[in-house]
């Protein structure tokens, strides 16, 4: 959302639409080139930008921008001859003002590109200085296949995660990771089919029922129980 206008992005990247008359109508003269799967969409001043991707065995490692006058999605280039990020797909991010947090994800073995590696370091962005930092590796294991995650959110520059046994709320600036006991309303809010959106000091939960779309609107003071842990997020620092 930018302006309060609401805008949708094809999932491998290039096609990008908005409401307009009660229609979902195409705004852009890109194509589908399908070569940023699992990319992470965000807003900057008033821009839709994209960062990472998988497509064609590649990763990306750079941020473009989606230019409304010309149609066109375009390339932002920091500082060239500074350290570059990583090359990420389907990791998890936090966009708070000039900073972009990104951690989690996969990349893939540049010796065998069939191969997919984990990822666990945490990268920050500085849009106000154009410059990449290397924080370290992260204490979350968010690769575990049993946790059944659902995709995080954020809210209030945290990071929220469900899995079956607790919700993560990470606090990358501050380096906290605090574990909460689940409540009545967090637990109804787990499955694959799940997205939770925060608006403001709500929680809006989405779900497919039988082919039928449900929306819920919790409180967000009232989706946190009791704190059961609190640890460093970043587990190995920047040159440890």
């Amino acid at each position: 959302m930018i302006n309060s206008k609401v805008y949708f992005v094809k999932t491998g990247g290039g096609s990008v639409y908005t409401f307009r008359n009660d229609s979902l109508q195409r705004i852009d003269q890109s194509f589908d080139h399908k070569m940023q799967w699992q990319a992470n969409f965000f807003a900057h001043e008033g821009r839709i930008f994209a960062y990472g991707g998988y497509g064609f065995w590649s990763v990306r490692e750079f941020f473009i921008y989606f230019d409304e006058a010309l149609r066109e999605w375009e390339l932002f280039n920091p500082n060239p001859m500074e350290e570059k990020g990583p090359a990420i797909f389907g990791g998890y991010f936090l966009k708070s003002g000039d900073d972009f947090y990104v951690c989690d994800g996969f990349t893939i073995n540049p010796l065998n590109r069939d191969e997919k590696l984990n990822n666990y370091a945490v990268w920050h962005f500085s849009f106000k200085n154009n410059h990449w930092t290397y924080l370290g590796k992260s204490s979350a294991d968010f690769h575990r296949a049993s946790k059944a995650v659902n995709w995080p959110f954020s809210h209030n520059d945290k990071l929220y995660m469900l899995n079956t046994n607790h919700i993560e709320v990470i606090e990358i600036k501050n380096n906290r990771r605090i574990l909460y006991k689940h409540g009545m309303f967090s637990t109804t809010a787990i499955g694959d089919d799940v997205k939770i959106f925060a608006d403001q000091n709500k929680f809006i939960i989405v779900r497919n029922e039988n082919d039928r779309i449900k929306i819920e609107s919790i409180d967000a003071n009232l989706f946190l129980e009791t704190k059961s842990q609190k640890v460093n997020f970043i587990r190995t620092a920047a040159g440890g």
